[in-house]
């Protein structure tokens, strides 16, 4: 899901939701890879639309351009990775 939210002089002047989705065949994923696919992967098809979605909605209702930035869903995954990873070490201590 994304949200924009923006705000003039500390009132709302919009909210744009978009929950946005994809329907991927992995049958022939290999189990230790599922996971990576359908957070690196998957994110990574969809999120170039959902924010092409978002920029023109905002722009098609007056105001001006929004440019969401990329997001590196490799760097995401491994640094959620390291932190999981961290926690349970830390738990385990």
């Amino acid at each position: 899901m994304l949200r924009l939210e923006a705000k003039l002089d500390n009132k709302t002047a919009f909210i744009a939701e978009l929950t946005y989705g994809g329907v991927f065949t992995l049958a022939t994923a290999v189990e230790e890879q599922v996971k990576a696919l359908l957070l690196i992967d998957c994110p990574r098809l969809l999120f170039p639309f959902a924010r092409a979605i978002m920029a023109d909605a905002v722009r098609d209702g007056g105001f001006p351009q929004i440019l969401i930035a990329p997001i590196d869903f490799d760097a995401l995954y491994q640094a959620n990775k390291n932190n999981v990873g961290t926690m349970t070490a830390a738990g385990a201590a």
